[in-house]
C-alpha cells in the first residue's frame, strides 16, 4: 500500500496546529517523556499523543480500534505518526491502513531536523527523570554516557515486603524470587523495615536511615529502584526521597521490562558494605506527608485540601475493603471510604494499579493520568493529598504529581487504616451510591 511521506520540516509546520490533524509518537516512554533519544531530540512535540508500537502484543484483538481511539487517534483526522526510528513508525501505519482502515495516515521521518529548528514545538514533563527506561540503566551499567546522570556512581535496588508480597494466595517468598533472579548487582530492599509494623506509616527517620546504611546505600549515588509488585517501588522512593536520599528513579517496566529485552540476569545475592549517610537538616521532609487524619480532616472543613482515593473501585463505593487476603490488615480494615474523599484512579485490587499502566506494563504517559485526574476536579491549583489503604499504592500517583510539576501534592501515609481507627467522619454513601465507574480510557483485555 502507497504511503504518504513527510520529509519537509516546512510540511510538518504548516500542519502543526490544524484541528484535522493529529501527531502520534511512537517512541518509548522515556522519550515522549523528555529523555534524549538515539538522535538528540528531547521530549514530544506538543499537542502530539502517544502510541509505542511495543503496546500492540498486548491488546486483546477485538479491543485494539475503541483502545486506539480512546488516545485520540480518530478516523476523521489526518493521522501523521513521527519516530526517531522510522521503521516503528511504518509498523503502525501499515496496522492502521490495512488492519483498521483509517484513510488518512502519514508518517514523518525527520524528527531530528524539526528539533533543531524549533525546539520550542516541543515539550519535556518538568521532572520526567524519576522514570527511567531499562536502555537508559543498560547503557549506565555499560559505562556509556547516558542523560540526566550527575557522574557520582549508581546502585540498584529490587524492594519488596514479606507483609504485601507473600500472600496466602501466592506460592512464593519475595526475597526468594530475588535470589532466583534479579538485574545485576541489585540489592534486596525489605519495605518491612523502613515501616512501622504496627501502623504501616513511615517508621522514624533514625531507622529508616540506619537500615538504608546497613544494606550500603550511598546518598551522593543515582538510585534506580524496580519491584515486582507495582507499588513497592514507588513506595521505597517515596521514603528515600523523604528521608533525604536526593536521586531516586523508578524502572519503568520493571524487571518484566528489563527481561523481555533479552537484558542480563543474575542469583547471586548482592551485600554492600555498611555506610554512614548525612543528609541536610532539612530532612526528614515532612511537606511531602500528612501521617495524621485528624489534620486532613481539620483542612477539608476549611477547603484547603482534596483527598483523593487510590483504592480500587469496590472499595471507594463500599463493597469491598480490598485486603480480605491479608489477615493481618483485615481484621483492622472496616469497609468506607474517609469524608469527602475523591477517587483518584488505581486498579480492581490491592496489588493492581491497571489504570496506572500502558499494555506492556510501562506507567502511562503523564498527560493522560493528567486528563484522568481533571475528570475527577483534581488540578495543580489545588492541594492535593493522595492515600489508599496503607499509603502503599497512593506513592505511584504522588511521583507522577511531581513529573507533571504539580506543587501542592502530599501522601496521606495514615490513608484508610488510619482514618477508621480514629473515628473520623466517613464519605457519605450517598456521595457514591448508584455511580458508575469512570472510564479509564485504557480497556485493552
Amino acid at each position: 500500500m502507497p504511503m504518504n511521506l513527510y520529509t519537509d520540516t516546512k510540511q510538518i509546520l504548516q500542519l502543526i496546529d490544524n484541528p484535522f490533524v493529529q501527531l502520534v509518537d511512537t517512541r518509548q516512554d522515556s522519550f515522549f517523556n523528555g529523555y534524549a533519544d538515539d538522535l538528540g531530540v528531547k521530549g514530544h512535540i506538543i499537542g502530539a499523543v502517544q502510541f509505542p508500537i511495543e503496546w500492540l502484543d498486548n491488546i486483546n484483538e477485538n479491543k485494539l480500534e475503541a483502545f486506539i481511539i480512546n488516545k485520540g487517534i480518530l478516523k476523521n483526522k489526518e493521522i501523521i505518526l513521527y519516530d526517531s526510528d522510522s521503521e516503528r513508525s511504518i509498523k503502525f501505519f501499515h496496522i492502521l491502513k490495512e488492519k483498521l482502515n483509517f484513510p488518512c495516515v502519514s508518517v514523518f521521518n525527520n524528527l531530528d531536523q524539526l528539533y533543531k529548528e524549533r525546539p520550542d514545538l516541543f515539550f519535556q514533563f518538568p521532572n520526567f527523570q524519576y522514570f527511567v527506561s531499562p536502555h537508559w540503566l543498560k547503557k549506565l551499567m555499560c559505562g556509556e554516557n547516558v542523560d540526566q546522570y550527575n557522574n557520582q556512581g549508581y546502585q540498584i535496588f529490587e524492594v519488596n515486603s514479606s507483609l504485601i508480597d507473600t500472600m496466602p494466595d501466592e506460592e512464593f517468598n519475595a526475597y526468594d524470587l530475588y535470589c532466583q533472579k534479579h538485574i545485576p548487582t541489585a540489592v534486596y530492599l525489605n519495605l518491612n523495615y523502613l515501616e512501622d509494623k504496627d501502623t504501616l506509616n513511615i517508621t522514624d527517620h533514625k531507622t529508616v536511615l540506619n537500615y538504608l546504611s546497613q544494606i550500603g546505600l550511598e546518598n551522593q549515588k543515582t538510585h534506580i529502584l524496580y519491584s515486582r509488585n507495582p507499588s513497592a517501588a514507588a513506595r521505597a522512593a517515596f521514603i528515600l526521597k523523604w528521608a533525604g536520599i536526593e536521586d531516586v528513579r523508578l524502572l519503568n517496566g520493571s524487571i518484566d521490562a528489563w527481561e523481555k529485552l533479552g537484558f542480563p540476569l543474575e542469583q547471586k545475592s548482592n551485600i554492600s558494605n555498611k555506610t554512614n549517610i548525612h543528609v541536610s537538616k532539612n530532612y526528614p521532609n515532612e511537606t511531602m506527608r500528612i501521617e495524621d487524619g485528624r489534620d486532613i480532616y481539620n483542612l477539608q472543613l476549611e477547603n484547603k485540601i482534596k483527598l483523593v482515593s487510590v483504592r480500587s473501585w469496590e472499595e471507594h463505593v463500599g463493597i469491598k475493603g480490598g485486603y480480605e487476603n491479608l489477615p493481618s490488615i483485615s481484621n483492622e480494615m472496616t469497609v468506607g471510604e474517609p469524608y469527602n474523599a475523591i477517587w483518584g484512579f488505581a486498579g480492581s485490587k490491592i496489588k493492581k494499579m491497571e489504570d496506572y499502566y500502558d499494555p506492556d506494563g510501562s506507567y502511562r504517559n503523564p498527560h493522560e493520568i493528567a486528563y484522568l485526574w481533571r475528570t475527577q476536579d483534581i488540578t495543580p491549583a489545588d492541594r492535593v493529598a493522595f492515600y489508599c489503604g496503607t499509603g502503599w499504592r497512593a506513592c505511584l500517583p504522588y511521583f507522577y504529581s511531581l513529573i507533571l510539576g504539580w506543587e501542592n501534592t502530599c501522601l496521606y501515609d495514615g490513608s484508610w487504616i488510619d482514618w477508621q481507627k480514629k473515628k473520623l467522619p466517613r464519605l457519605d454513601k450517598k456521595q457514591v451510591e448508584n455511580k458508575m465507574r469512570p472510564d479509564n480510557l485504557n480497556d485493552y483485555l
